[in-house]
C-alpha cells in the first residue's frame, strides 16, 4: 500500500502479518524533484525488500532544524542509490537539510490560515523563495551542528559524501512517468491539505 500524508517525511512499516506500507508525506514530495522522488521511493522501497519495518526518514525543525536520517547507520544506502543513482540521492539527502526545513517552517507557520486549495502552491514558493546563500548557510550550520551535538551518526554531509562514491552514476530508473503520477496525486493531495489545515487550526486551541 501507498499511503499519502501532510508530514514532512516518508517512512515504511509493516502492520498486521505482512501488511507492507510506504508513507509518502506531500509536503516532501512536492519539494523534491522528480529524480530525487525515485530516490525516496527506492529508499522506502528497499526496507521492503529487506523485511525492515523499523525505519524511514525522520525530518523535523526539532532535530536540529535538518532532515535527520535516523536508521543511516543500520540500513545500506547502496540499492536506493542503484535504481536512482547516487546523484539523485546525494541531492535527496541535500534536500532534507535544507529545502525540507522551509517547507517544516511553512507548515507550522501558515497551514492554519492559508486555504487548502492553495496550500500546496504557498508551499512551493515558499521552499522556492529561499535563497541560495541561505540555503549555503544551512549546508555550514549542519555541519557544526552534528559534529557538535551528535558523535554518535555520521553527519549528513558525510553520508553525502559517501552515496557520491557510490559506483551509480546513471540512474536504473528514470522519472519518465511523473506527469502521470501528479495527476493521480490530485484528489488525494487535496484531502490531505484539509486536513493539515484542519489539525493547524486545531492546534491553536490547545
Amino acid at each position: 500500500m501507498v499511503a499519502l500524508s501532510g508530514a514532512v517525511n516518508a517512512s515504511f512499516r509493516i502492520y498486521g502479518r505482512r501488511r507492507r506500507v510506504v508513507e509518502i508525506g506531500y509536503p516532501l514530495w512536492l519539494i523534491l524533484t522528480p529524480q530525487e522522488r525515485v530516490a525516496l521511493l527506492a529508499h522506502e522501497m528497499a526496507h521492503s525488500s529487506n523485511g525492515d519495518g523499523r525505519h524511514g526518514l525522520v525530518v523535523s525543525s526539532a532535530m536540529h532544524s535538518l532532515g535527520v536520517l535516523h536508521d543511516v547507520t543500520r540500513f545500506d544506502w547502496q540499492p536506493g542509490a542503484r535504481a536512482a543513482g547516487a546523484a539523485a540521492m546525494g541531492s535527496l539527502l541535500d534536500g532534507l537539510a535544507t529545502r525540507a526545513h522551509s517547507a517544516v517552517r511553512f507548515l507550522e507557520t501558515s497551514a492554519h490560515f492559508v486555504k487548502p486549495e492553495d496550500l500546496w502552491a504557498s508551499l512551493r514558493a515558499a521552499v522556492d523563495g529561499v535563497p541560495d546563500s541561505e540555503l549555503e548557510r544551512r549546508r555550514r550550520a549542519g555541519r557544526l551542528e552534528e559534529l557538535r551535538v551528535d558523535q554518535t551518526h555520521p553527519a549528513t554531509y558525510l553520508r553525502m559524501e559517501w552515496v557520491a562514491g557510490l559506483a551509480y552514476p546513471e540512474a536504473r530508473v528514470r522519472a519518465t512517468e511523473m506527469e502521470v503520477i501528479e495527476r493521480e496525486l490530485e484528489r488525494p493531495a487535496e484531502r490531505v491539505a484539509r486536513a493539515v489545515r484542519e489539525d493547524a487550526q486545531s492546534a491553536l486551541y490547545h
